[in-house]
């Protein structure tokens, strides 16, 4: 019991400034919202059932569809230099370990 009358002292005389942090606000952007493109996405199985359906604005389509360009163009260079090695050591021209 004196405890408790210890503590509601205490916190009346605790100052005013002791409240708790303020939460930032939310970052608002006014202006033109874009428009949302919707494209089915089929699972290429012949099956309906993974049918997904997925929204993006354009230039998250554009971007989306430069990285799949990335990474095939990054396929067909490794594919590319895979094939020329294996072309100079039939040839006999491939480096055996460091020289």
């Amino acid at each position: 019991m004196l405890l408790v009358i210890a503590l509601m002292s205490i916190q009346a005389t605790a100052p005013e400034s002791a409240a708790p942090p303020a939460v930032p606000a939310p970052i608002v952007v006014e202006g033109k919202k874009e428009k949302k493109v919707c494209k089915i996405i089929d699972p290429g199985t012949g099956s309906r059932i993974g049918v997904r359906r997925i929204c993006r604005s354009a230039d998250e389509w554009k971007m989306s569809q430069q990285q799949a360009e990335r990474i095939i163009d990054r396929e067909q260079d490794r594919q590319r230099a895979v094939h020329a090695y294996d072309e100079n050591a039939k040839n006999g021209l491939a480096r055996q370990g460091p020289q």
